[in-house]
């Protein structure tokens, strides 16, 4: 018996290192893509909504976007850390505490990926840690939580201040335009 944990515990950690080497490789195509094509699209997409005057608006979209994909990431990562902590633990875990280890992988990973919201934006676990392994990767994850949220809603208030501050710039050249026009009696 003790040969099938450990056994368990190698491939277990195979699979972790895995694990790792995928997000090694996710994270070298994302830098590849960011500096490559994907920014010659972005700026040629920018200078074509010119033309009708809503590049300010695709860009505020995108930059919200962006702030959206890294915050479901994140809560990515904390549901694979609070399901990572539950198969650490050979006493009792979430998972065996609420009644879900036959309800699938997927399900464990909603549960988790709930958690994971819930904790790092309202400071609640929802789901109660049951072992030190749990307890301890809850502290972490609502205070690293509590940090991240200031962060996020700081660069949210940038971008949106950006966005107003373009916009007015833009109304305040169209209404010189508009005075100007006016003053010379050209016709609309």
């Amino acid at each position: 018996i003790y040969d099938t944990r450990a056994s368990t515990a190698q491939q277990s950690m195979i699979v972790r290192l895995a694990r790792v080497v995928k997000l090694n490789r996710l994270i070298r195509l994302v830098t590849i893509c960011r500096t490559g094509k994907v920014a010659m699209f972005y700026d040629q997409m920018v200078s074509f909504l010119r033309r009708w005057s809503i590049a300010d608006q695709f860009d505020f979209g995108v930059r919200i976007i962006k702030l959206m994909c890294l915050m479901l990431w994140v809560n990515h990562i904390g549901s694979c850390v609070w399901h990572g902590a539950m198969e650490d633990s050979t006493v009792a875990n979430w998972v065996s505490t609420n009644g879900v280890s036959e309800s699938g992988d997927f399900f464990e990973y909603m549960l988790g990926f709930y958690w994971s919201i819930s904790s790092m934006i309202a400071g609640e676990s929802v789901l109660m840690p049951t072992n030190p392994a749990e307890i301890s990767c809850s502290i972490l994850f609502i205070l690293f939580g509590f940090i991240f949220c200031s962060v996020l809603i700081s660069m949210l208030v940038s971008i949106v201040l950006d966005y107003q501050l373009s916009n007015k710039e833009r109304s305040n050249k169209i209404k010189v335009l508009r005075q100007f026009l006016y003053q010379h009696s050209v016709p609309p």
